[in-house]
């Protein structure tokens, strides 16, 4: 990413945005425009208008700083989900010395900051 030129970088997040764009070809097409701000319950269904917006504040030293940050040197929080059947037991699940393991969603949840979204 860092070789990448401004203008480079411009076009590629001008090719997203105008995919992000395209109007539905299909019925399920549409009806994915909508369905993460259903599943969110924003009831103003401008989650695709949102998204748009931040992405075409976003520079180039902003994507190489979140690239480095999610990918190069991983910091934050990760989550992972693993299920195993009734015959399973601990040794088959993915192991890291550094993940602290949560039996249940409760007791994850228990830890995370509630913070209350003004619009």
């Amino acid at each position: 990413m860092k070789k990448l030129s401004e203008v480079e970088f411009n076009q590629y997040k001008k090719a997203i945005i105008d995919e992000v764009k395209q109007p539905p070809q299909t019925f399920y097409e549409e009806v994915s425009l909508y369905r993460n701000d259903f599943y969110r319950n924003n009831l103003k269904y401008d989650g695709r208008e949102k998204f748009l917006a931040q992405l075409n504040k976003v520079t180039l030293k902003q994507a190489i700083e979140f690239y480095e940050k999610a990918i190069i040197k991983p910091t934050g929080l990760v989550f992972v989900s693993q299920i195993i059947g009734k015959e399973g037991n601990n040794a088959d699940y993915a192991q890291n010395k550094q993940w602290k393991i949560y039996s249940t969603v409760s007791e994850l949840q228990k830890t995370l900051p509630v913070e209350e979204i003004k619009e």
